[in-house]
């Protein structure tokens, strides 16, 4: 079993993988640096994860993207409101709700987290393990100019991949992994 390691990400087969992903939107929260965190955890296989024959599948390293939505009410001047309690919020959260707009998508718990000093890198003839959650809503991870080699869109890693997607899909409330190998240098986005 070897240990795989990605950006503050460290993994081996049939281990835990820990986050501090935000969860909730609390009463007193003026951005979204001030949202709680959680931990969730996601279990890859015991015996590591395989390809659609059984066939063991390899990667270099794993990098967890947490995709998260939220909706803040603002006043009559467009600030985001600041509330004194827990719950305080609720009735102006839920207007905010129903328009299915969020007022804030971020990865990783903050905005730039992926960006600059934080974007996630690798070496030509690397094959990367990105595992993408989303909380609330569908989403579609695309990467620009390569293809997820094998994807697991609902996180079920005994189920066989789906081979080389552009585009996948996982859904609201759940997580998927894709492994994508890079067989030329440049950026992808």
């Amino acid at each position: 079993m070897s240990l795989l390691t990605g950006a503050a990400v460290t993994l081996a087969a049939g281990t835990a993988y820990q986050s501090n992903q935000p969860l909730i939107t609390p009463a007193s929260a003026a951005s979204v640096e001030d949202l709680p965190r959680i931990k969730q955890e996601m279990v890859l296989p015991r015996n590591g994860l395989t390809d659609e024959n059984g066939h063991p599948v390899r990667y270099d390293k794993v990098y967890y993207i947490g995709e998260q939505d939220f909706y803040i009410p603002r006043d009559e001047e467009g600030e985001f409101k600041k509330y004194e309690g827990a719950g305080d919020n609720y009735g102006d959260a839920i207007e905010v709700m129903k328009g299915l707009v969020p007022t804030h998508v971020v990865f990783n718990g903050k905005a730039g987290s992926l960006t600059g000093d934080n974007a996630m890198t690798a070496k030509n003839h690397e094959s990367v393990l990105f595992i993408h959650a989303q909380a609330n809503r569908d989403t579609r991870p695309h990467l620009i100019g390569g293809h997820g080699d094998y994807v697991w869109e609902s996180g079920a890693f005994l189920a066989a991949p789906v081979r080389n997607l552009e585009t996948w899909f996982i859904r609201g409330g759940s997580a998927g992994a894709a492994i994508c190998s890079f067989h030329q240098p440049g950026l992808y986005v």
